[in-house]
């Protein structure tokens, strides 16, 4: 948060001088914007940066672009060019062997299954992939999130038993891997409060608040 003003100015230079790193200072600053806002501005600056040219090049910090713009459109509900971000994602991460981006454009267009289509059994198929390519990778990041995604389906199914046990799976890869968010604990909180077990849902959003707080 400190140094966005920096970060602003360093991209400014590097869109004039050097499109890779415009780049890849665009993917890390568009989860800032996304995170922190204004969306409209992180939306601008990650559009001003793909057309640039010489971005298109088949490339990773290329590919990683892609698959930040397609979350932030997403958020934007965007959906139709968040899923074209998220397939080209795909296509380019097989294109290069980059198994990285073959788990993120998997993980995107998850997203845009369940979140933009309501679209539960295409959803649980790309996080299905995306967690089996995640866990090739030993990216507890990945897991924590594709397992999210798969509780969030099985919520949205009434199957609240799976659900949990996806979600206690995700809040275990955060601890051994020694992060902690409050996604999963919200999702375990909506399944208590599902199932009328008021008290223990209370306990998991405040858990969940506490962490948001902290983030500020």
């Amino acid at each position: 948060d400190d140094e966005i003003h920096n970060m602003r100015a360093a991209l400014v230079w590097a869109i004039q001088h050097d499109v890779h790193v415009a780049l890849v200072l665009a993917a890390s600053l568009v989860d800032w914007f996304d995170k922190r806002g204004p969306q409209a501005e992180g939306m601008h600056l990650i559009e001003e940066v793909l057309a640039l040219p010489g971005a298109s090049d088949h490339t990773i910090p290329w590919v990683n672009a892609l698959f930040k713009a397609a979350l932030m459109l997403i958020s934007g509900n965007k959906i139709l060019e968040a899923h074209a971000y998220a397939e080209e994602c795909l296509a380019l991460s097989e294109e290069l062997g980059y198994d990285k981006g073959k788990a993120d454009a998997l993980y995107g267009l998850a997203r845009v299954a369940l979140i933009g289509w309501e679209d539960l059994d295409a959803a649980d198929q790309y996080s299905e992939r995306s967690l089996a390519s995640y866990r090739t990778l030993g990216d507890p990041v990945g897991i924590a999130s594709a397992l999210l995604f798969l509780a969030k389906s099985a919520i949205d199914r009434a199957n609240f038993s799976r659900a949990r046990a996806l979600a206690e799976e995700g809040l275990s890869v955060e601890q051994q891997a020694g992060f902690r968010t409050p996604n999963l604990l919200r999702i375990l909180g909506d399944i208590d409060y599902a199932e009328g077990d008021l008290d223990r849902a209370r306990s998991l959003y405040e858990q969940a608040l506490a962490i948001e707080q902290q983030r500020g």
